[in-house]
């Protein structure tokens, strides 16, 4: 089994870089349209289910914890990326059954060695009717933390869910072809923008906060005449514990 650790930062991310907030994404950051589509869609489904205990598995420096007004426990298996109540694998974790209403895991999914075991134990954890929101990624530069073994399509990640026992009610993209694309392109970007020179981080800014700037209306010229699905960065799926 291996870790938990989730961070989509490239090899050269300094420690600020880590603690960045994700909810508020920056405009220059190589992952800015991914990022603030998951943080909306976030907001929208923590509402919706309106938690009383909630489990952060993989929490690293817990970017998300604002959004939950009710109990909040971060688990993941190092402090290094910050301060989480307890240090525990995401496969079998200390926690009573059924003991939360809800069960997040960002950008965790696709660093774990065994990721039915893990939606196995979130599922354990989850009172039943409890919701698992759930984002990890579609198409995505390779980001070892400190490994990186998996990528879904849409139906996969929804058929690997449902192996570990939960129901899928709906999966929320975070782009289409053209965001991917250009999130592909400016990964190596963001690198320049935090580690050359002046001139060069303030280019690179521009250059990443343009190509942001156009990835929603390609995305829509490319969809508008059709449903059909082409890529996208990451999902998020928003599943329940069954009742019986």
């Amino acid at each position: 089994m291996r870790p938990q650790s989730r961070h989509d930062d490239p090899p050269w991310a300094t420690p600020h870089d880590v603690d960045r907030p994700r909810l508020r994404p920056s405009r220059s950051h190589h992952g800015y349209r991914h990022l603030a589509l998951l943080a909306r869609q976030l907001r929208a489904e923590v509402s919706i289910a309106s938690p009383s205990l909630t489990i952060d598995l993989g929490c690293g420096s817990a970017p998300y914890r604002e959004l939950f007004d009710g109990g909040y426990v971060g688990l993941d298996l190092t402090s290094s990326h910050g301060r989480p109540h307890a240090i525990a694998w995401a496969e079998a974790t200390p926690l009573v059954q059924s003991c939360a209403d809800l069960v997040l895991s960002t950008q965790q999914l696709e660093h774990v060695r065994d990721p039915v075991g893990v939606l196995r134990e979130a599922a354990r954890i989850l009172q039943p009717g409890g919701t698992l929101l759930l984002s990890t990624h579609g198409v995505w530069p390779h980001h070892p933390d400190p490994h990186d073994y998996w990528r879904w399509t849409e139906e996969g990640l929804v058929q690997t869910v449902e192996d570990a026992g939960l129901t899928v009610q709906r999966v929320h993209r975070q782009g289409e072809l053209f965001t991917t694309a250009i999130s592909l392109a400016t990964y190596p970007i963001g690198g320049l923008r935090r580690r050359g020179g002046s001139l060069t981080r303030t280019v690179a800014a521009l250059i990443l906060a343009l190509l942001n700037s156009i990835c929603a209306p390609l995305d829509w010229l490319l969809t508008r005449r059709g449903s059909r699905h082409y890529a996208s960065p990451s999902y998020l799926v928003v599943a329940i514990r069954p009742e019986f």
